[in-house]
């Protein structure tokens, strides 16, 4: 709720003080522009291109900013950051009104063409970036004071989590960190039992039987385990559970960062913990090695912080996943628009073949591990999967003939542009699975819960590369390509995999 509410005070900053310099601007214009041109009898007053400048300006000042990422992450905004990005998207701005709004304009001599263009930009500039410094400014003497923080999880609890715990809390300013308490990582057994990701209840996927329970107050509940007292951390930070309560701990506390404090000897449960919290919208971090200090993986926030290895990354940047999603918007209402004709014919064919609903819904795992409904066009006899969940191939007799037709070209995916309009997929990400199956390949594939990182997509590197699955087995491999696809995501790929389907599309190959 408090980065919603900086938000907006960062967007409404923005629109209302680029409205005032797009205002300024006009009357310079009128005074000292164009009066050399009409003489000092031009009248100067608001008119129809002003107020529609108004409006127009200010939303493409905030689409800009948007686009670049500005809004997103508001809290751990940096004021050095803060300079360096308004100067650039001032200056980008500046000349897209100027090529767009301005050069046509008449004028006296060539050199008012320099002036309009500082004075607009010096305008915009200066009344847009000093009220975003003194808010970052504020929010910067909260977080130092204590007054507002990121809560904060500490997964350890010997001693380099007390370790961390030390110099997090004794920094000469403090970076935020609001320590919670603390989670034990427990024996291989606990750790392998939760490798997983859960569909919006306390059970994950792939799991497992929990081998110990606890109460997220510190009290354990079967006898015969180890006493949190005897944790070295438990003299700092209160005893939140194992990983095994982690889907427990998550939903009640809710934090912003983990931090990862594993000993040396508990080193080969890493792997598992990550794949465990790759789910949670949370920041990564764990104690750098001094091979990740040699090259140079530690990255430092703040001069006065402490440094720590970020394990969590955005996969791509803020920029291009905010253009990733507005294309995701506007192509999906262009194919829905263009493509309803056929969805009607297809619609009436499905009608006439068999009987059953025309569009199907089916739960999938999505972003993060949170469980949504995918919409298709039904290419199957109606109840299919009555018998319980089951991959289909080239040759399933379950395919009607007007469902084969649609395989081929990928026509039963249409309805799945609605799901990338909810915000529950994307155009170009790893495809979806069910809950049964991602539970299968987690057995022995834990990391494929990385997939769950970024929205699933209506086609993939894994759907254009390999194909359809029929077998857990085949799932595998083409698992191989989507992850290859989450280390090289970029707007450039997705590109590049949406003309590879398109070509499947016309070619007919979709089985």
């Amino acid at each position: 709720m408090k980065e919603n509410r900086l938000r907006i005070a960062y967007i409404s900053a923005d629109i209302i003080f680029s409205a005032t310099a797009w205002l300024l601007f006009y009357f310079y214009r009128k005074v000292f522009i164009e009066k050399e041109i009409f003489g000092s009898y031009l009248e100067i007053s608001a008119d129809k291109n002003l107020y529609a400048g108004m409006v127009i300006v200010p939303l493409f000042w905030f689409l800009l900013f948007f686009i670049y990422g500005l809004y997103n992450s508001p809290s751990r905004r940096s004021r050095l950051k803060e300079l360096g990005d308004s100067i650039l998207l001032t200056l980008t701005g500046s000349i897209i009104l100027f090529f767009t709004l301005l050069l046509d304009d008449t004028i006296a001599r060539y050199s008012n063409y320099y002036r309009s263009f500082m004075v607009l930009f010096l305008l915009q500039f200066i009344l847009t970036w000093f009220p975003r410094f003194l808010i970052t400014t504020r929010t910067q003497i909260l977080i130092r004071t204590g007054k507002r923080g990121f809560n904060t999880i500490i997964i350890g609890s010997n001693g380099k989590a007390v370790e961390v715990y030390r110099r997090i809390t004794g920094q000469k300013r403090l970076t935020g960190n609001i320590i919670t308490g603390f989670i034990e990582v427990g024996d291989n057994s606990v750790i392998d039992s939760c490798n997983g990701v859960g569909t919006g209840n306390d059970e994950g996927i792939g799991n497992g039987n929990k081998t110990r329970n606890h109460d997220i107050s510190g009290q354990r509940k079967e006898s015969g385990t180890t006493d949190t007292g005897s944790s070295p951390l438990s003299i700092y930070l209160p005893y939140l559970g194992n990983l095994s309560d982690l889907d427990t701990i998550m939903k009640k506390i809710n934090p912003d960062e983990i931090i990862i404090a594993t000993e040396d000897s508990e080193s080969y449960s890493t792997g598992s913990i990550l794949n465990r919290l790759w789910r949670y919208d949370a920041v990564i971090k764990s104690i750098p090695g001094m091979y990740d200090v040699l090259l140079g993986k530690v990255r430092l926030s703040s001069i006065f912080g402490t440094p720590l290895l970020l394990l969590s990354y955005n996969p791509m940047p803020f920029w291009q996943q905010n253009i990733k999603r507005l294309l995701d918007i506007l192509l999906s209402v262009t194919a829905l628009a263009v493509t309803l004709p056929l969805t009607l014919i297809l619609a009436a064919a499905i009608r006439a073949g068999s009987s059953g609903p025309v569009i199907y819904s089916q739960e999938r795992i999505g972003r993060r591990g949170k469980p949504f409904m995918i919409f298709k066009l039904r290419s199957m006899i109606n109840d299919a999967e009555k018998n319980g969940p089951l991959l289909s191939s080239a040759d399933d007799p379950r395919i009607t003939a007007t469902g084969r037709f649609m395989r081929r070209h990928r026509f039963d995916e249409i309805p799945n542009f609605i799901n990338v309009l909810r915000g529950e997929m994307s155009l170009v990400g790893p495809r979806p699975e069910r809950k049964y199956f991602i539970d299968l390949i987690t057995k022995d594939r834990p990391e494929y819960l990385q997939l769950l990182k970024v929205r699933p997509g209506i086609t993939s590197w894994g759907q254009v590369l390999y194909g359809y699955a029929s077998t857990v087995g085949e799932m595998k491999e083409r698992m191989s390509y989507d992850l290859l696809y989450l280390k090289n995501l970029s707007l450039y790929v997705d590109f590049k995999i949406i003309i590879y389907t398109v070509i499947t599309v016309l070619r007919g190959r979709g089985i």
